[in-house]
């Protein structure tokens, strides 16, 4: 992961992800958060006119995965670097190739990635493979891009005096990073919010097609509360935070069907999990796959698919978002992780999922491909 991202907050340890986790905190406040939606739900509008056209070349069959990549990948240039990456209007202009080559896993690279359990990364790097060389140059290309924008936000702000929303631009005013480390924390943002979301979109997707009967309520209640994607009204999160069922569908999704799936650890001092011993030094993996589905959590459902598990009726008889979905534990649900190197963009990542599930199913209906 250090050779795409640096030493980012994904990859930092110790005491180096504590000063960038501190330095970063204020990029991802419920406040910045919420001065993103704007930027988050433009990208559906044009998401779905694009669609639109291609259902009509394609007779009403959509690649879902394709289009939830391109979105993801426009929204995280948006709000991350303040870049326009024009995915969605064309997927083969040469920015977009670049990121697929640096963020896409090809079977090379899964080769690869598979030798290095058994031989030195410095030795498979180095091998005279033409993915190798692609590699680089697309790393390369992408990092100069990076580099070009931060140049680009101090010049503006030396201008204008006004720094722009996204969140580089906040990183940047916060001073407490070099070029090199802000490069390795928007390769971070790249890689974070591109590959999952697009994934977890897929599912969220594939889900609703086998419910149409929520696909059914959802297209009730988003109109109700939430203005037209398409129309000039800008969204809030208010306006999301108005459909709990959404967030339900969307946090049931996360739940059984988490993007990051296993996560590598080391114990930092001799320690017990229940009764077992960890010593000091001690590699192993935590599941959040067969956590998020553990019946002494869940219960004798843990395995299916049940959003209404998220939400409560109040005395109004209005639906209520529970936060831990009638888990016995917060750590119940680990996709985003827990504690302090829990996911800190896991707020932002929430609201660009709910953005366009809201404006897909706005305007589209769903079902599996016969």
């Amino acid at each position: 992961m250090r050779v795409i991202l640096g030493n980012g907050l994904w990859v930092s340890e110790r005491d180096d992800h504590k000063v960038q986790k501190k330095g970063l905190l204020s990029a991802f406040t419920r406040q910045r958060v919420n001065a993103l939606y704007p930027i988050v739900c433009k990208r559906p509008s044009e998401t779905i006119q694009e669609v639109a056209i291609a259902l009509n070349q394609h007779k009403g069959i959509l690649d879902t995965a394709n289009w939830a990549s391109r979105y993801a990948l426009d929204v995280i240039g948006s709000a991350g670097l303040g870049k326009d990456f024009m995915a969605i209007q064309d997927e083969n202009n040469a920015l977009v190739k670049v990121c697929k080559k640096v963020f896409k896993v090809s079977k090379q690279q899964r080769t690869i990635f598979l030798l290095n359990t058994f031989l030195p990364w410095w030795l498979l790097s180095n091998l005279p493979l033409s993915h190798n060389h692609e590699f680089l140059q697309a790393s390369k290309a992408i990092r100069q891009v990076c580099q070009d924008v931060i140049h680009q936000r101090r010049a503006q702000y030396a201008c204008e005096g006004v720094w722009g929303t996204d969140l580089l631009s906040t990183a940047i005013q916060i001073g407490r990073f070099s070029d090199e480390n802000l490069i390795d924390q928007v390769m971070t943002f790249l890689a974070a919010g591109h590959e999952t979301t697009e994934s977890s979109l897929v599912w969220a997707i594939y889900l609703l097609a086998k419910h149409p009967e929520l696909q059914k309520t959802l297209r009730v209640d988003i109109p109700e509360n939430v203005p037209p994607i398409e129309s000039d009204a800008e969204i809030t999160s208010d306006d999301i935070k108005r459909v709990p069922l959404l967030h339900a569908v969307c946090n049931e999704t996360l739940r059984i069907f988490g993007p990051v799936r296993l996560t590598m650890r080391e114990a930092a001092c001799d320690t017990y999990l229940q009764d077992s011993a960890v010593p000091c030094g001690i590699k192993f993996m935590i599941s959040s796959c067969a956590t998020n589905i553990d019946e002494t959590l869940w219960g004798p459902d843990a395995s299916e698919f049940n959003p209404y598990r998220w939400l409560s009726e109040n005395e109004e008889g209005n639906w209520v978002f529970l936060h831990e979905g009638g888990a016995t534990s917060k750590y119940a649900m680990l996709t985003f992780s827990q504690g302090h190197r829990g996911c800190i963009g896991q707020g932002f990542a929430k609201a660009e999922f709910a953005c366009l599930i809201s404006g897909w199913l706005g305007r589209f209906s769903f079902q599996l491909e016969a």
